[in-house]
């Protein structure tokens, strides 16, 4: 393969890794539970939240992200997922990623006027498989959180 090529080829994946982190963000927003299906390995596994800010769940399939995220969002109003700052290195089928996040929250009636924000890293190892890249291990790690979770997450 040429140089040029292979450069064409790193672009392109690091471009569906950018694109998959995006998708990952507007699913959760649209609540489009089988799109971010579509995003996971099926042996994934994930770590959210760290146990010094109160909340932390630990994933030991897609299935268990996927319920984790519906349960919690499902209890709360809108939500915007804004990623940036994104940072991906390829090695061949296999890739590791980070992305900063800003996660803002609304609650439900009675607690439309409450909100939770967080500021949050996510560091992602991807397998691509079929010419798809998939999420094989997360660890979202959150470094601020302002208003009241308490109020705003589902059940």
């Amino acid at each position: 393969m040429k140089d040029q090529d292979i450069l064409i080829t790193s672009l392109a994946d690091k471009l569906s890794i950018e694109d998959n982190l995006i998708t990952y963000a507007v699913s959760l927003d649209k609540r489009d539970w089988k799109e971010l299906e579509s995003l996971f390995d099926k042996n994934a596994s994930a770590e959210y939240g760290s146990q010094e800010l109160g909340s932390h769940y630990k994933c030991t399939s897609r299935q268990e992200i996927i319920k984790m995220c519906e349960d919690n969002l499902n209890g709360c109003g809108p939500t915007q997922h804004l990623f940036g700052n994104f940072r991906i290195n390829i090695n061949g089928n296999i890739a590791s990623s980070t992305c900063s996040a800003h996660i803002g929250h609304v609650g439900k009636e009675p607690n439309q006027k409450k909100y939770w924000e967080i500021w949050a890293e996510y560091h992602d190892c991807w397998t691509k498989k079929d010419g798809k890249w998939r999420i094989n291990a997360r660890r979202m790690i959150v470094t601020q959180e302002f208003g009241d979770s308490e109020k705003i997450l589902g059940p």
